[in-house]
């Protein structure tokens, strides 16, 4: 009933439900490339305008954009800073990926190096404009 609820309100808005878990894998695949090639602008523009949750610590967007753009706080663990990949940056590396989504709640979530010492959990919130953006990174 749930799901049936949540394909209707997609539908409404327009939102081509068959293609979301496309859009899903192409939302990751973009955030892998952008921490990989040191992308800060990329990444920012698909984080959540609501902000991201590293972990337990809810980081507002305006807080995300200026520490990206300025290169310290979470650019430092995303990136590279002083020379030294940051600990979340080690953790965007390849290995198993897996994913599921959460039509009731419009949520997703991608685990990357799924049972290893590396792994690291992204989520992300399907929006009114038919997109996936990043919402969560926890290791």
């Amino acid at each position: 009933m749930i799901a049936a609820l949540l394909l209707a309100a997609l539908a409404t808005q327009n939102c081509p439900v068959a293609s979301a878990p496309a859009a899903l894998n192409q939302a990751m695949g973009q955030s892998l490339t952008f921490v990989r090639s040191g992308n800060a602008k990329g990444l920012l523009d698909q984080m959540s305008r609501g902000g991201v949750t590293f972990g337990t610590q809810a980081v507002p967007y305006a807080a995300l954009a200026d520490q990206l753009t300025n290169r310290r706080g979470r650019y430092c663990d995303l990136f590279m800073c002083d020379g030294k990949p940051g600990v979340l940056n080690l953790r965007f590396s390849g290995g198993k990926i897996q994913r599921a989504i959460d039509w009731a709640n419009r949520r997703a979530t991608v685990v990357l190096n799924g049972k290893t010492p590396r792994e690291l959990d992204l989520g992300y919130v399907y929006t009114a404009q038919c997109q996936w953006e990043l919402s969560a990174i926890k290791d």
